[in-house]
């Protein structure tokens, strides 16, 4: 492998990201089944209460209905919409800031050859800064994500009349694309907030900074990376799912013996899920070492302390 603190092109990065996730394989593998497990009982307890929320919700509608009053449907369904969001929103960015902040906290002792571990509270430290950012990520998707909607709304009798469907489907596929490439600016915020204290609207600045220049190098290499990953678990999944589809075929098979295959097939596919969450996290954490190391000589930094030490 070349010398560990040279920028690199596309397959360089790619291959560093990959020796990156084999040596810190382990670590998080068992970040991801620890957060994972976690987000297990945290989303049954939480489906628990929004069950019990959509329940009292419908029973409400259902009164109303019975009364006849169609205003207050409306409003009784708009109501368990916005407390559906608030309930879940949070939790969502939540699992989606630990999750982040600990794959590429792992990510950034691989990449400075440090000892690899977890450190909760690092993580719990770090998780902070990226639910900020996830804030402000969001804030900024905002008025993008109100075009589509109000572009439809403006036009939808003449659409209905004239295309149907068609001009809708193609609305969304082209708004979608530049949707993604809009976020490319901001790809490496959540990285920033891990290796820097920067957060909520500085870390997308700085995110910017660092693009400048290479945003379509950029956003052909995210592509790219997209494209591995997919790969990757189709290949994992459509193996399990072959497997267990060829369990369920065989009738001679014993009954006992069926239930283990089936219950290993469903560990497998577990731990398949774990395996690939860490993926995205490392890549971006990689691809925001190599804009440091061309912009701001972080090579330089690295080395001095390494030498300090």
């Amino acid at each position: 492998m070349q010398d560990d603190f040279q920028p690199m092109a596309i397959a360089e990065l790619i291959d560093r990201a990959i020796h990156v996730y084999k040596k810190s394989f382990v670590t998080q593998l068992a970040f991801a089944a620890v957060l994972g497990i976690a987000y297990s009982i945290l989303a049954l307890i939480l489906g628990m209460i929004l069950t019990a929320v959509i329940s009292y919700f419908a029973i409400a509608a259902l009164s109303m209905a019975i009364m006849g009053a169609g205003a207050s449907i409306a409003n009784s369904f708009a109501s368990m919409v916005f407390i559906t969001i608030i309930i879940v929103t949070p939790i969502v960015f939540l699992w989606l800031a630990l999750s982040s902040a600990g794959h590429i906290s792992i990510s950034r002792q691989a990449l400075y050859g440090h000892k690899i571990r977890i450190s909760l509270g690092e993580i719990f430290r770090l998780s902070g800064r990226v639910f900020c950012t996830l804030i402000a990520l969001a804030i900024v998707s905002i008025p993008v994500l109100l075009i589509p909607f109000a572009i439809l709304t403006v036009h939808s009798s003449v659409v209905a009349i004239r295309l149907g469907n068609t001009w809708v489907t193609i609305t969304i596929f082209i708004f979608a694309i530049g949707y993604a490439l809009y976020l490319n600016i901001f790809s490496l915020a959540i990285a920033v907030s891990v290796f820097e204290k920067k957060t909520f609207f500085r870390a997308l600045f700085r995110s910017w900074e660092l693009i400048k220049g290479e945003f379509w190098k950029i956003a052909g290499m995210r592509l790219l990376w997209m494209l591995i990953i997919g790969v990757i678990s189709m290949t994992l999944f459509g193996v399990l799912g072959l497997v267990s589809g060829l369990t369920q075929v065989v009738t001679n098979m014993d009954t006992f013996m069926t239930a283990m295959i089936l219950f290993y097939v469903g560990i497998g596919s577990t731990v398949a899920a774990f395996a690939i969450m860490p993926l995205d996290g490392i890549f971006h954490a990689t691809l925001y070492f190599n804009q440091r190391i061309k912009r701001d000589g972080l090579d330089i930094e690295i080395k001095l302390a390494r030498l300090q030490a």
